[in-house]
């Protein structure tokens, strides 16, 4: 019982420190940067790039081109 809990205590610690330093790693590693337009914004077309509205509108676009086998 005791060397699950180690585990598990250790995994949180683990996924903790992760989630509270890996963005600032990602940024300085891919440079980016907030002010930087996204391609939908960029190539705004209409057709092939389209600003979503908010992000329920990402979330279900997500699940639906999931393909499930």
């Amino acid at each position: 019982m005791m060397n699950s809990l180690l585990i598990g205590a250790i995994t949180l610690l683990l996924l903790f420190l992760s989630y509270r330093f890996y963005g600032r790693i990602a940024e300085r590693l891919w440079q980016i940067s907030p002010e930087r337009k996204t391609p939908a914004i960029e190539k705004k077309d209409g057709v092939d790039y389209i600003p979503a509205k908010n992000w329920l509108i990402l979330f279900g676009h997500q699940l639906s081109s999931a393909s499930i086998s």
